[in-house]
């Protein structure tokens, strides 16, 4: 499966976002999900919730 394109940057990380854009932004982080160190420090915090939550289902 080919890379979708990089999600938004961190604009105003204190705005709300509804359901439908963090169901968005999930999905993005599990189909190009990186290890730690690759990580754009950037990337909304919702992206780096839901890969470290991929971490852990792996470290299981």
């Amino acid at each position: 499966m080919a890379e979708q394109q990089l999600p938004p940057q961190i604009d105003k990380t204190d705005e709300y976002i509804d359901l439908i854009e963090e169901i968005r932004l999930r999905t993005w982080a599990r189909r190009n999900y990186r290890r730690p160190e690759e990580r754009d420090a950037r990337w909304h915090p919702v992206i780096h919730d839901e890969m470290k939550r991929k971490d852990a289902e792996t470290a299981v």
